[in-house]
């Protein structure tokens, strides 16, 4: 990838989006991050409506599955039923869920991590997210 990597993450929780931030400054990985608190807000960035129509393409989308407003299985099946952002990769971040692999939305996306605050998930996390933005 030529340019710093888009990353959008849809999370609500502060402390959680911090946390990936220095997950991602921690492992070196070039990024321009933008956040979304919402599921309805992060479809706005996504497709780049009103107050978002300067929004950069996201090259990458974290997605936490508890989400007000629109939860991330809604946020997800209208993603992947819009044929201009159905491409980007998405990885679901989730402490719910455990049992999501079983789940056909996990076959949507490119992975399903859960959220750890441990050194064993920090360094999952950022290699799945290295993986997918160096396809």
């Amino acid at each position: 990838m030529s340019h710093k990597p888009n990353i959008l993450i849809v999370e609500d929780n502060p402390g959680d989006a911090r946390l990936i931030s220095e997950i991602l400054n921690e492992a070196d990985i070039s990024h321009q991050l933008y956040l979304a608190k919402d599921g309805e807000m992060a479809l706005q960035m996504l497709r780049r409506k009103g107050e978002y129509s300067d929004f950069p393409i996201a090259d990458l989308i974290l997605l936490d599955m508890n989400l007000p407003k629109r939860d991330g299985k809604d946020v997800l099946k209208d993603i992947k039923l819009d044929n201009e952002l159905n491409n980007i990769p998405i990885i679901i971040l989730t402490t719910l869920l455990p049992d999501i692999g079983n789940n056909h939305y996990a076959k949507l996306v490119d992975a399903v991590l859960i959220k750890s605050s441990d050194l064993e998930g920090f360094e999952k996390i950022a290699k799945c997210i290295k993986q997918i933005l160096n396809k």
